[in-house]
């Protein structure tokens, strides 16, 4: 969904300056620290509902603490991508008269904005809830994800 909606933003506003890259390559090595724990977490799952004989996993959990660590890591990542994508939107919005936006274009930006500002503070607070709470509640951060729906693609 990150790469989609950079892709989009660069077809549509085809900004091209040092704020714009400076963005992109923040982006790009997040996402290369993020992918590590996406697949870690997704090979725990997997060994949850799959039995481990028909999908091994090289991932062992010890204890509730290396669980919620990926989940506080997994919260970062996503709050730091829709951080840039947000950004990103911002400098569309504050460059609207360079692009020569009409006031239905202007709509677009301002909807990026608060799309991702949502998503922002949705992996925000899903990291600080497997950080801050007890590890009995903890365990419940990721279903904080889905108070979004998939209204990423503006």
């Amino acid at each position: 969904m990150f790469w989609i909606t950079h892709r989009s933003w660069i077809r549509r506003y085809g900004l091209e300056n040092v704020w714009t890259t400076f963005l992109t390559m923040v982006m790009i090595f997040t996402i290369l620290v993020y992918v590590f724990p996406l697949r870690l977490m997704f090979s725990m799952i997997m060994s949850f509902v799959v039995t481990p004989e028909w999908i091994p996993s090289e991932f062992e959990v010890n204890s509730a603490a290396e669980v919620l660590g990926l989940f506080i890591i997994y919260g970062i990542g996503f709050a730091i991508l829709s951080a840039v994508l947000m950004l990103l939107y911002c400098r569309a919005y504050f460059c609207r008269q360079l692009l020569a936006l009409n006031k239905h274009e202007e709509i677009l930006p301002k909807q990026g904005i608060g799309i991702w500002a949502i998503q922002f503070f949705t992996g925000l607070i899903s990291a600080l809830s497997a950080w801050l709470l007890p590890a009995q509640v903890g365990m419940f951060a990721p279903f904080i994800y889905f108070t979004f729906s998939n209204s990423y693609l503006c």
